[in-house]
């Protein structure tokens, strides 16, 4: 299917960034001239449109067209024979836009009127997840009087998907030939613009009206998750039974009953400091429990260093502790890097890329010392690649899991990644009721290990070949059939540098069907049998510098530093003045 956009001289600012949003999400687009010398010609889309396209359709432009008489009927029937489905947006209060939506919902609405009063949300249908999806349900942000537009009901039929006020905001209407679809909003985000942390609320309806309807209109042709995943990842506990307020059998009931998933973000420097028990509880319950690294010795922004021999040493020493500590144990650790403190720069992010880690998460967007406000297009997608195109997943606290967050990024196909420290289970119910609310906004996520989310957090679409072209973010993607029917899956990363990739593995296997395609993103091909999965892998060069000597005062800093966080967690996190001091101590420990 393709979109078409008509245009009168030049194509129009809101229908421009529609065409850049079509295009950002997958869909197949151009536009489509609307001369002088066809204007008001009844038979014009008869011959313009193919068949069972999608068009756009601006009432500006159409009264453009029309040199301002009323849009004729013919054209609007033509219209809705042809096309398989309509886009109708932009729409104002007036008599030629009233005429317009009458003929093409065939009389269930009958205009648009500007909101009548201030201080009114946005409401997601109950049931609307085919359309909504994790935003079914949901009201949020704040409706714009003078920009925001909802729609007058005619006779029944019309199906209301976002409202205002109780009144239709996007609503569709099926007729005899095209399903039509009607926007309520004046306004469209520029694709280009920095949006930085700004809250889902502030652009929801400038974004997500727009994006739903395309995603809907094209189904399996546009970019769209395959997989909802989450994981709790809890910062620093040494793997004994009892960690401050955290004790594992506990955590591991919790994490039974409520059908979740803790990802432990281990200190390598405590490798040697495991207890049997705690041991035995990771080992006997994958399901539930699992680790990732965090850090190497968790120093005062270990990671935020930008000597890459220096970091290589950090990670190498890392992998090293790792290692000894499968062979004393037969644990295994998720190879993605949690960084310690949220601190991190682009030198170390490219010697993760090098030493072939799967991700990065961490709660801070950017590097340390250098603020970057995100373009939108960066935030709609499951990782941030700009960082030495290693790919960067987000996480958040508690505090930050509003039900608008979370249902973006499940939107956009990234994991749902909830950080906590220790202290929440002295009192866990606040965690307990966001994983609540998070199973409910996504009824069929499942709670992981960071390997299995990042793997997971791919899109997919099908290009007219048939061939399920898939994007992934982590250095290794998991690709599944789901089908009853053998299936070709092509294999993308964006971002990717070409100079540092060694090699791609499908299994454990080189893979030798590889393309570079004109735009220098590499495919990588594979053919799945039904019902069967295969993870595809980029290997990156290991040419490592020479690593540095830590030395003597270094470890006895990075020996004492742990110390000191483990009286601070295990005693005087019960003893708010004492629990300052230590506080303060630490901080001149880690700065001497």
């Amino acid at each position: 299917m393709k979109l078409f956009l008509p245009f009168v001289d030049e194509l129009a600012i809101v229908d421009s960034r529609l065409l850049r949003l079509a295009e950002f999400l997958g869909a197949s687009c151009e536009t489509l001239e609307l001369s002088q010398s066809s204007a008001g010609n009844t038979s014009f889309f008869d011959k313009a449109l193919p068949e069972g396209s999608c068009c756009v359709i601006n009432p500006e432009v159409m009264q453009r067209w029309t040199r301002g008489n009323d849009f004729p009927s013919l054209a609007a029937s033509a219209l809705l024979e042809r096309c398989s489905h309509l886009l109708v947006h932009g729409v104002r209060p007036g008599q030629f836009d009233a005429g317009l939506i009458t003929l093409l919902s065939e009389g269930h609405l009958t205009g648009a009127h500007e909101i009548e009063n201030s201080g009114q949300s946005y409401r997601c249908a109950d049931g609307s997840r085919d359309f909504c999806e994790a935003f079914s349900g949901l009201a949020l942000g704040m409706a714009r009087p003078g920009i925001d537009r909802v729609f007058a009901l005619g006779k029944l039929g019309a199906r209301a998907l976002l409202s205002i006020d109780d009144r239709p905001y996007v609503a569709s209407v099926s007729s005899t030939g095209a399903k039509v679809f009607f926007l309520g909003t004046q306004e469209i985000v520029d694709l280009q613009d920095d949006i930085g942390e700004d809250p889902v609320s502030n652009f929801f309806s400038r974004l997500l009206p727009h994006a739903m309807t395309i995603r809907a209109i094209f189904g399996d042709e546009v970019w769209r998750p395959t997989a909802e995943s989450a994981s709790l990842v809890v910062d620093d506990p040494v793997l004994r039974e009892n960690y401050g307020f955290l004790n594992f059998k506990i955590l591991l009931t919790l994490m039974q009953r409520h059908n979740c998933h803790t990802s432990l973000a281990f200190i390598p420097h405590n490798y040697r400091r495991c207890s049997s028990v705690a041991v035995k509880l990771f080992l006997d319950n994958p399901t539930y429990l699992s680790l990732c690294f965090h850090g190497n010795d968790h120093t005062q922004a270990e990671f935020a260093s930008k000597n890459s021999a220096l970091l290589h040493t950090f990670v190498a020493t890392a992998e090293k502790r790792i290692g000894t500590l499968q062979k004393m144990t037969g644990m295994s650790c998720d190879k993605v890097m949690v960084f310690p403190q949220g601190k991190f720069s682009v030198e170390a992010m490219d010697v993760l890329r090098s030493r072939n880690f799967d991700a990065a998460v961490n709660t801070v967007a950017h590097p340390t010392g250098d603020y970057v406000r995100l373009r939108l297009p960066e935030l709609c997608q499951p990782a941030i690649t700009r960082y030495g195109n290693f790919p960067l997943f987000l996480r958040r606290s508690i505090n930050h899991c509003e039900p608008e967050d979370v249902a973006f990024d499940l939107f956009f196909g990234k994991p749902v990644l909830v950080v906590e420290h220790h202290q929440i289970f002295q009192e866990p119910e606040p965690l307990l009721d966001v994983i609540t609310r998070i199973n409910s906004l996504c009824p069929t996520i499942r709670w992981v290990g960071l390997a299995r989310a990042v793997r997971n957090a791919i899109l997919r679409r099908r290009n007219s070949d048939g061939i399920i072209v898939i994007r992934g973010y982590s250095n290794s993607v998991e690709v599944r059939n789901l089908s009853s029917q053998s299936a070709q899956y092509s294999v993308e990363w964006p971002n990717l540098n070409l100079h540092a990739v060694l090699e791609f593995k499908a299994g454990d296997t080189v893979a030798h069907e590889v393309s570079v395609q004109g735009d220098d993103r590499v495919r990588v091909q594979t053919n799945l049998p039904p019902h069967t999965s295969q993870l595809v892998s980029v290997v990156q060069r290991g040419e490592y510098p020479v690593q540095v000597a830590l030395g003597m005062k270094w470890k006895t800093k990075a020996f004492v530093r742990r110390r000191l966080s483990e009286i601070r967690d295990d005693y005087l996190s019960k003893n708010a003045p004492v629990l300052a001091f230590a506080k303060t101590l630490q901080r001149l420990v880690a700065h001497e």
